[in-house]
């Protein structure tokens, strides 16, 4: 039986396995070489893919949909 462990805690997973892929480029955000596109911001192809428990995949996916809400929030204020 294989076991699996969380990439950020690595405690055993037990049970569901969270997966969280993010493009590679944001590994290393400030990087000047690479690709980026026509508004100069960086992009790629590759990603990367991490196994995470239920507590780890709930505090970094919990942080970044409240993000995305701050974001739509200030985007919607910021056009009427």
């Amino acid at each position: 039986m294989q076991k699996n462990f969380c990439d950020v805690c690595e405690k055993e997973i037990s049970g569901h396995i969270n997966r969280f892929e993010y493009l590679c480029h944001l590994d290393n955000i400030n990087r000047v070489d690479g690709y980026s596109d026509a508004e100069g911001n960086a992009i790629s192809q590759r990603s990367v893919c991490t196994d995470l428990c239920n507590r780890c995949y709930n505090t970094i996916v919990s942080k970044a949909v409240q993000r995305l809400k701050e974001l739509k929030t200030f985007n919607e204020c910021s056009t009427q």
